[in-house]
């Protein structure tokens, strides 16, 4: 299933094979002030996918998943989820490479829950310093621990990575060691708060 803003259909439809089903009217899930029209695509290969992700580069587009005729619809719910998830990424959007994204995107209000309660020990912070920790902090897990990546990805000295770490390791204590909690931090650090707090629910 491919999602285009009608401006994009003439463009896409010569893109894609010419038994293509299209749907300008009435889309499922789509408000029709949006103007948003469906092709639904036969046998698009691995392939296919690729080359035509390629060719709507630069262009607004959202790409479901491959899947059977007989439940084409999943295509078409995860490509609604994908223009919900994308935020203000408005070029071809693949969502089999944004799964997590999209994962992440799909109940807006428990991820604000779990981020409220696993970033608690931050709670008291300024703006500016809660910004920076978090940062700092997901990276440092998602790096492992190694302050060099984690310096070089926030352009900063390694010594200052050091420093930060030691200020969340006094917020967080031993939680920081407990697998649940690194597990639910990464879950709640896995989206920028600015691009969720824009997202609407899928």
């Amino acid at each position: 299933m491919l999602l285009v803003p009608d401006r994009e259909l003439h463009h896409a439809r010569s893109l894609v094979d010419a038994r293509s089903l299209v749907l300008t009217e009435d889309v499922p899930g789509v408000d029709s002030a949006d103007d948003v029209a469906a092709i639904v695509i036969p046998r698009l290969t691995a392939t296919g996918r690729t080359r035509l992700v390629r060719l709507l580069d630069g262009h607004d587009a959202v790409l479901g998943p491959s899947r059977p005729w007989q439940v084409a619809a999943g295509s078409h719910t995860r490509a609604l989820r994908g223009r919900a998830a994308r935020g203000e990424h408005h070029t071809a959007y693949d969502t089999d490479a944004h799964l997590a994204e999209i994962v992440l995107a799909a109940d807006p209000e428990a991820r604000a829950d779990l981020r409220a309660r696993v970033l608690a020990p931050m709670a008291d912070l300024t703006p500016a310093t809660q910004e920076r920790l978090e940062e700092t902090l997901r990276l440092w897990l998602l790096y492992r621990g190694r302050r060099e990546p984690v310096a070089e990805a926030l352009f900063v000295h390694p010594q200052t990575v050091r420093y930060r770490v030691g200020q969340l390791r006094e917020l967080f204590g031993d939680a920081l060691d407990d697998p649940q909690v690194v597990a639910d931090l990464v879950i709640a650090l896995g989206v920028n708060p600015a691009a969720a707090a824009a997202t609407p629910p899928a």
